[in-house]
């Protein structure tokens, strides 16, 4: 495993990425220093208080004057017996819902404003009994422990007095840094890099600094979506020593864009809050009225009362125009790379809702951003089933530069930076999984394979990572006035043009493409081969496949978690390149001309999986199996399979293309603007080979019995619905609840960022 954070030293840290004055000389005899104080640094003897009084001295210092701060900041301990959970108030939001407790810091640094003394100071009521690790009563206590709050903290600070339980080493030895001798040292690499990914979930950050102590010595960090720089131990605490008190001195004389802050994004005016839940009502669906609701935190039925403190509202500025924001739709756990979060967000001039995106993409010409992407698609005429995008952004800075990393030139300076980024759209849609029943599955997944194949035939586009997540609902109004429902492709920021690829080389990069539980069998047995259009058919088959083993009652629903474990989470690492190694089971699952469950109660699905099956059996029953071994795997390995996906609706003009227009594409190293779609290599005449065979099979079984319009008999499905309860629920496959940034989750099973497994990302600070 290769961790994406290197070692610099405390000068260059400091003078490169913390910016501001040093405490003058005349102002040193008062701070707060550790003379003498050195048998309290020994397991046991409580060093928190004396983190906190040496931070406190600097922020007294500011206020008797020579040099007027930019920011008020306070240093409180974080109570375990208090809160460490965010909505322990009584308020029934995500966290309280987990039922568990979370992680937290020990030490925090916050601004001294309205929302903290709201909600992190407590009064001594609160704060109940005296507790053993302080001699003083609860009045004293009121200035020194705080409540803890993801959505407020500045700087997280980690406290260790035993070395054996800290992150790092911290003797003088430059060779030494990172403890991974056993299984608790990597757990603790994590635990830092946890509290830093809670804090880019809950705030709009573009950096965050943090501080890791143990007993007499401590280092600094600095983290943005591209990796962590860690200071050099250094002694702190003393006069000779006051690298500690220097770093918070100019924290407290940084802007808030120095500090980390997106200056575009700002706390929303009350009034453009309230009047975006007085739309609410007005909301064109019943859906997007319950999503304001969530969006800001607040009881459906009685408004007024919010049910989170964790999620402010801010007002963010995007190509001229103002959006409030607050609760992400969905955020991806990941703390580096594309750390995507998606916004309902309520346009205040133009009182419309829209979805917002918001992610970091690398700055590489090659790799297109996504509305480049969008434009195409619509030049090409394709449209349907797919989102209309309204504008985009590269965020900028408040002098109107890109937002981009800065961290990668010390890790890697060969990797590219990563730019903040924002597109717009006009749908907002519901996911996958809020379905009706198993006829509406398959006329929604019909949908986005439709979207598929046009934007394959029609614009040269692959998609490259269908997912459950990147295919969603679209509620609207029909002309009749009802609600209607079609199924949507998102997401392709991924994507490949046909341009972009070529038959004669293979993957520039090992396990990027896609998302791990849904990629074909073959490309996860074997990361180094050429994607195939193939490659990308067959994930919509295991999307459905997933649907049908998380909402139905099958043979196989009392062995869930091992079945999924098996099939689509299982991740083995090669020693030869680190390239994660796909189930052999997947491949063997798609070999087989049975559906890999049994469905009990329902007879038109189960005759849909099973001639699913025969579909995808036939095309793997074409594949070399050696051939693939010899090439691209020499150390032998059971077989794995491939698999494709269907179609649905009317669409009239459904033909088979031509064979030169049913060609797979392969990746190339560099673009090549007049390239045709190259002829295959290895794969198959398969019936995955192209969109026909699944399209037709999604279209009859969306069919009614009595059309005599679509080609084959219709068919009858169940007047009554089958989906059941999520079978996650409740079980080491259950996605968490409130987008993983709640650490009292241990593992979701779309713990994947850009194709990595999830099953490996125990240590937060690792690049697979």
């Amino acid at each position: 495993m290769v961790y994406n954070i290197t070692q610099v030293s405390v000068e260059d840290l400091l003078n490169t990425f913390v910016p501001g004055p040093d405490i003058p000389e005349s102002r040193i005899k008062d701070l707060y220093c550790f003379e003498n104080t050195s048998s309290r640094l020994e397991p046991g003897g409580g060093l928190n208080p004396h983190i906190r009084r040496l931070i406190h001295s600097v922020t007294s210092l500011q206020q008797k004057g020579e040099e007027e701060p930019r920011n008020s900041l306070v240093v409180r301990e974080i109570a375990s017996s208090i809160s460490n959970n965010p909505e322990s108030d009584g308020a029934s939001g995500e966290f309280a819902e987990d039922g568990k407790t979370a992680t937290c810091v020990d030490v925090g640094v916050f601004f001294d404003n309205d929302r903290f003394n709201g909600i992190i100071s407590k009064s001594p009521e609160e704060l109940g009994k005296k507790r053993k690790a302080y001699e003083m009563d609860v009045e004293q206590r009121e200035d020194f422990v705080g409540r803890f709050s993801w959505a407020e903290i500045l700087v997280p600070i980690e406290v260790e007095v035993d070395v054996t339980k800290s992150t790092f080493y911290f003797d003088d030895d430059p060779t030494k840094f990172l403890r991974l001798d056993t299984e608790d040292d990597r757990e603790a690499v994590g635990h830092i890099g946890e509290h830093v990914r809670q804090i880019f979930g809950y705030q709009h950050r573009v950096h965050v600094y943090a501080v890791c102590v143990c007993k007499d010595r401590a280092r600094l960090l600095y983290f943005d979506r591209q990796g962590a720089l860690v200071s050099e131990p250094f002694t702190y605490g003393t006069r000779e020593h006051l690298t500690l008190h220097t770093f918070f001195y100019r924290l407290s004389h940084m802007s808030r864009e120095q500090l980390g802050f997106d200056p575009t994004v700002v706390p929303a005016d009350p009034d453009d809050v309230k009047a975006m839940l007085a739309y609410a009502s007005d909301a064109p669906t019943d859906y997007i009225e319950q999503q304001i609701y969530r969006t800001l935190s607040v009881d459906p039925k009685c408004p007024e009362v919010k049910t989170s403190t964790q999620w402010p509202a801010y007002e963010l500025a995007m190509c001229g125009k103002r959006y409030i924001i607050a609760r992400p739709t969905f955020a991806s756990p990941a703390l580096y790379g594309r750390c995507t979060r998606g916004y309902l967000a309520y346009d205040i001039e133009g009182r419309a809702v829209r979805f917002l995106k918001d992610s970091w993409r690398p700055d590489l010409e090659r790799v297109q951003p996504e509305h480049e992407v969008y434009e195409r698609l619509k030049a090409r005429g394709v449209t349907e089933n797919v989102l209309t995008c309204l504008g985009y952004e590269n965020v900028p800075n408040s002098d109107g530069s890109w937002q981009l990393t800065r961290t990668h030139k010390l890790i890697n300076p060969s990797r590219a930076a990563r730019g903040h980024y924002r597109i717009l759209f006009e749908q907002v849609c519901r996911p996958l999984i809020d379905f009706t029943d198993f006829k509406e599955l398959t006329m929604l997944i019909c949908d986005a394979i439709y979207a598929h194949c046009c934007a394959w035939e029609e614009a040269g586009i692959l998609h490259r990572d269908v997912s459950v997540n990147n295919i969603m609902i679209f509620e609207f109004v029909g002309a009749d006035g009802k609600v209607e429902r079609r199924g949507m492709l998102c997401d392709w920021d991924l994507c490949k043009y046909v341009e972009q690829m070529e038959s004669s080389q293979k993957s520039r990069t090992i396990n990027r493409t896609g998302t791990w539980y849904f990629r074909s069998a073959l490309s996860v047995l074997f990361p180094g081969k050429p994607y195939y259009l193939s490659d990308d058919i067959e994930s919509f088959i295991h999307v459905y496949h997933y649907c049908v083993l998380r909402f139905h009652l099958t043979d196989i629903s009392n062995l869930l978690s091992t079945h999924v474990t098996d099939i689509y989470e299982f991740v083995d690492i090669r020693p030869s390149d680190g390239a994660h190694i796909g189930s052999a089971k997947k491949f063997k699952q798609m070999r087989s001309s049975k559906p890999p469950m049994d469905v009990l109660g329902n007879p038109t699905l189960d005759d849909f999986l099973t001639e699913l099956a025969q579909l995808y059996s036939r095309h793997y029953s074409m594949i070399n199996i050696h051939s693939y071994r010899e090439a691209y795997n020499p150390i032998q390995v059971k077989p794995v399979k491939l698999t494709k996906k269907g179609f649905s609706r009317e669409y009239p003009n459904l033909k088979r293309p031509r064979s030169d227009d049913s060609l797979q594409l392969v990746e190339a190293e560099e673009p090549k603007a007049t390239q045709v779609a190259p002829r295959r290599t290895m794969d198959v005449n398969g019936p995955l080979r192209d969109h026909y065979e699944l399209l037709k099979l999604f279209v009859r079984y969306t069919s009614d019995p009595l059309d005599e319009e679509k080609e084959g008999p219709g068919v009858r499905w169940p007047d009554v619905t089958t989906k059941c309860e999520d079978w996650f629920k409740g079980t080491s496959l259950a996605p968490h609840k409130n987008n993983a940034f709640s650490s009292s989750t241990s593992k979701s099973s779309q713990d994947v960022e850009e194709g990595r497994p999830g099953k490996k990302r125990k240590g937060m600070l690792a690049l697979y």
